[in-house]
């Protein structure tokens, strides 16, 4: 299944505006790989807070945007996931996750529901889509990473950014193979 050319670009165009945000924010604050606060960490420092929020908010934006061109009802499941998916990243970028013990609970909450919400859209992927190698193995990887992701929520070491950044990928990636552009 084949979605607009426009939608495809957006849709890359997100991807690479979340991970433009988390690299300025890596080169800004580099002890953010080595403590254990995932991709949030960076949302709660000054020197990072512009960079983090241009990258989750201009990621989200253009999804919501590429939503739009997904018309076919076929596509209506993408559609409302990009749209949710948009949201909950809104959410993420003004809920500080180190701000106070309510703050934390919501930003985790909205995480939660981003991955579940990413979780599943992949499995509806993978059930709608012909399969190849490539996106078996970007499946497993989404698999792994996201579950590596739960484990590293509670503790105070692991490597939550990296199972983090890496479940990303492995879903922006299994999105632009699954629905490649028309023209």
């Amino acid at each position: 299944m084949r979605i607009p050319s426009k939608a495809h670009r957006l849709l890359t165009l997100s991807q690479l505006c979340l991970y433009l945000g988390l690299a300025v924010s890596v080169l800004l604050l580099p002890e953010g790989l080595t403590v254990d606060h995932g991709m949030s960490y960076f949302g709660n420092s000054g020197r990072t807070l512009v960079p983090h929020v241009f990258g989750l908010v201009s990621s989200g934006a253009l999804a919501w945007y590429a939503a739009r061109f997904l018309t076919e009802p076929a596509l209506k499941p993408l559609r409302r996931s990009l749209q949710m998916f948009s949201l909950l990243t809104l959410g993420l970028a003004v809920t500080p996750s180190m701000y106070d013990e309510r703050f934390s609970l919501v930003h985790k909450t909205f995480g939660s529901l981003l991955f579940t919400l990413q979780f599943g859209t992949a499995i509806w992927i993978m059930a709608i889509t012909k399969r190849d190698p490539v996106k078996m193995v970007l499946f497993i990887v989404l698999l792994v990473a996201g579950t590596l992701c739960a484990l590293y929520l509670k503790p105070v070491s692991g490597y939550l950014l990296q199972s983090q950044v890496v479940f990303q990928l492995a879903f922006g990636l299994l999105i632009l193979r699954s629905f490649p552009p028309n023209d």
